[in-house]
């Protein structure tokens, strides 16, 4: 799989898809995307706001709070506020969060078809683990470091897949304030890092928490979230080969019950 990453060139599409830029390292930006740039250092410049480089180096940092805050500078200057008063609070120590992640609440499933990694979260086992949205973001924030520091290839591979499967969880189960909080801070921590998101097997009433939400998702993102009760398993198809997918998603792994941690990078 690694040498596969390694001959792996992605496609234009693969890189901006219309409006939705997926590739942001080592590549060309448009005219559009340039002027956002520049917006955001002119506004920090004439305000004196510190800017440090990593926020204009070749990831892209500014044009992802640009993005993000949907051209809004003054947001995303309160966005990289957010994002730096952060990254002291890293990284997370694996003896805080080992336990969870041998139990398995979410955990990683190899990679698509275009090697994005594939995240799983059982949102049966968050709801019984009784975990609060501090300790959660901790173990995830730990997860999806992990993943950027492992799987993510920058030029090629930048973003990643997440199956949420509410299987077995009733309509008045749903974990509303934690899938809030985790969506609220992910928009910021880890912007542009969602290749698509699916929520599956949700409860009938899943429409009516959908639409709280969505309210704290812009709109370039909720283009790659898909929620489905049934009929999902095509669409996974497409996306994932059997050999990535547990059966219960209609591939050929055995579903895991064990061996959550540690996770493998291929």
């Amino acid at each position: 799989m690694e040498s596969s990453i390694e001959n792996y060139i992605p496609s234009p599409t693969d890189i901006k898809d219309g409006k939705t830029r997926k590739i942001f390292t080592g590549v060309p930006l448009d005219d559009s995307e340039n002027s956002l740039v520049e917006q955001f250092i002119e506004y920090t410049r004439s305000n004196n706001i510190e800017v440090p480089d990593m926020i204009l180096d070749d990831s892209r940092l500014a044009l992802k709070f640009m993005l993000g805050a949907k051209g809004n500078v003054e947001n995303a200057v309160k966005m990289m506020k957010e994002y730096l008063d952060w990254l002291p609070t890293l990284p997370v120590p694996e003896s805080e969060v080992i336990d969870l992640l041998r139990r398995g609440l979410v955990y990683i499933s190899g990679r698509t078809r275009k090697f994005n990694p594939l995240i799983i979260v059982n949102i049966r086992k968050v709801v019984d683990s009784k975990i609060d949205l501090d300790t959660l973001l901790r173990m995830q924030f730990f997860l999806l470091n992990w993943v950027k520091d492992n799987m993510l290839v920058p030029g090629k591979v930048e973003t990643w897949v997440v199956i949420k499967d509410a299987r077995g969880v009733g309509g008045t189960e749903m974990p509303i304030k934690l899938i809030k909080g985790m969506t609220a801070k992910f928009a910021i921590y880890y912007c542009h890092r969602i290749e698509r998101s699916f929520v599956l097997n949700v409860p009938i009433m899943m429409n009516a928490v959908w639409k709280i939400v969505s309210l704290f998702i812009d709109a370039e993102t909720l283009k790659k979230i898909t929620i489905a009760r049934s009929g999902w398993e095509q669409m996974l198809a497409n996306l994932i080969s059997p050999e990535n997918l547990e059966e219960k998603y209609g591939g050929i792994i055995p579903n895991k019950e064990d061996d959550f941690w540690p996770f493998n990078r291929n």
